[in-house]
């Protein structure tokens, strides 16, 4: 009960917020908050950054965990060991420390990469634009490609390899043994990995901050952030976490 009224009670908050408008000196129930916000810009602007970030994070974190943690279960690759606890340091990393990181290699004008590729090779890097919707996904992507590691390496130490040698041995390609045994036997754990990596991504506040806003590049997150700085509208905050969680 404890726990349930510690979640549900900040929720509650926010829910009757968001429906009360404030009309001189006394608030009254209404929908305004919601009635403005979709008909603001910036909302549907936030949202399709917002969705294409967390989509896109989506996608490329499965495709690169699933492989790495092919590589690391059905192959006899040269580095397997380290490469199965390489796949753990980005746990150690805060995500807004990567994208710091990131912005000092990238920055156009004065990161390290960018300057050493500008004055020792006469190479323009400013098409690797880290201050972009591309340079949030790559960096979630980074953070979050070990989850679906994680969720993937369990179910392929315990299938048995077996399917997958009876399929080659009948002729079956390795694709067509990939599409047609290990991913639907794996597929519960790649599904389970996708909503956990898509919620949490177009969750995450502090990458779209560091690599979004100064470029004035809107996620949700971030426009909840603005909203409740001076001067704040925290109606208008309260709608739009409603409408996030959503």
């Amino acid at each position: 009960m404890i726990g349930v009224a510690l979640i549900a009670g900040p929720f509650l908050a926010t829910v009757i917020r968001s429906l009360l408008v404030w009309s001189g000196d006394w608030p009254h129930p209404s929908l305004g908050n919601f009635i403005n916000l979709f008909g603001d810009p910036r909302f549907w602007g936030a949202a399709l950054n917002t969705l294409v970030a967390g989509i896109c994070t989506t996608i490329l974190s499965l495709i690169l965990g699933f492989s790495l943690a092919f590589l690391v279960c059905r192959t006899d690759m040269p580095g397997r060991s380290f490469l199965a606890t390489a796949n753990l340091v980005p746990f150690f990393l805060s995500p807004y420390v990567g994208a710091i990181s990131w912005i000092y290699l990238l920055a156009p004008h004065g990161g390290l990469l960018s300057t050493w590729a500008r004055n020792s090779l006469g190479i323009s890097l400013e098409w690797l634009n880290i201050y972009s919707v591309g340079g949030v996904i790559f960096v979630l992507t980074l953070f979050y490609t070990p989850y679906v590691y994680l969720f993937v390496i369990p179910p392929l130490r315990e299938m048995d390899a077996a399917f997958e040698d009876a399929a080659r041995v009948h002729g079956a390609t390795f694709w067509y043994t990939l599409h047609h045994i290990t991913l639907p036997l794996v597929m519960p754990a790649l599904l389970s990995a996708a909503l956990i990596v898509f919620v949490t991504s177009a969750g995450l506040f502090d990458v779209p901050l560091a690599l979004g806003a100064p470029r004035g590049i809107r996620f949700m997150p971030t426009e909840i952030y603005a909203m409740v700085q001076y001067p704040s509208d925290l109606g208008r905050a309260a709608a739009f976490g409603i409408v996030k969680q959503h």
